[in-house]
Formats: C-alpha cells, structure tokens, sequence
C-alpha cells in the first residue's frame, strides 16, 4: 500500500490495497468489506443515512468513519484517528480539541498538501465548538 491515505487526484480514502472509499462507493460495498456487525447505521429520516465503523489500522493508526448517503449516493465522510476510549466529557477540553485540529491539519497537509478544494469536492479539519469534538471532513460536489 502506497504510504498515503488520502488520493486527492480522485478523492479516495484508501482503507487498504483492496478497498477504496469514493464518490462511487456504494452503501452495499462498504458494509460488504466491513461486515454488517461492525457498521452502525442511522437513519436520519430525512434522505440522509450514516454508516459509522470504527477502530479500523491504517498504517498504525486507528481511525474511525463516518460515511453520509444522501439517498444512495455518497456526500460526505467525516472521519479521525487515534481518539482515545478514555475520550470523554469528564476530560474534555477546548485547548484539548485545539491540539486535535492542528494535529489534523498538519496530517492532511502531509498527505495532499495545502490545497483543499478539488474538481471532486473539497476536504479540510474542523473544531466545531457548539458539538465540542474535532474532525476530518470530505465532501463531494
């Protein structure tokens, strides 16, 4: 496996040498390659259905997806490595989620540089304070 996890040229997050998640990835695909006992699924009822799996190795870092289909087409994949099970409201920080962000940061700009926008759609981290947590996000045009 090439040493990237992120293929910008495609927008692709590479799980591993035989799965790929993109634009095309369909909801059967991915609970295929996971396992339907290791995906949770959410229905918003409004269009919108979450499929999250969590704790997957990636180049020895465990990470964890949250995958949106807005009917049967992906928009959107929030995702982030190395939370900690221990993560919780009691230890929770804002300076704590900061450092997250920069940490994130820093990771993309090591795999696909500073540009964020693409033919495909745009990524980038993000601290939302009003939620508290901090997180990767890929959005597809």
């Amino acid at each position: 496996m090439a040493n990237r996890v992120i293929n910008n040229y495609y927008g692709e997050i590479i799980i591993s040498d035989k799965f790929k998640i993109s634009k095309t990835t369909t909801k059967e695909e991915f609970i295929s390659f996971f396992g339907e006992k290791n995906v949770s699924i959410r229905d918003m009822n409004n269009g919108y259905i979450h499929y999250f799996i969590r704790n997957i190795n990636i180049q020895n870092s465990n990470f964890s997806f949250n995958l949106v289909f807005n009917q049967e087409h992906l928009s959107s994949i929030t995702f982030n490595f190395d939370t900690l099970p221990t993560d919780n409201w009691d230890n929770w920080s804002e300076e704590k989620e900061l450092k997250r962000l920069e940490k994130y940061n820093n990771w993309l700009n090591h795999q696909i540089g500073s540009k964020r926008d693409y033919q495909w759609g745009n990524i980038g981290a993000y601290f939302d304070r009003k939620g508290g947590w901090t997180s990767m996000v890929l959005r597809y045009l």
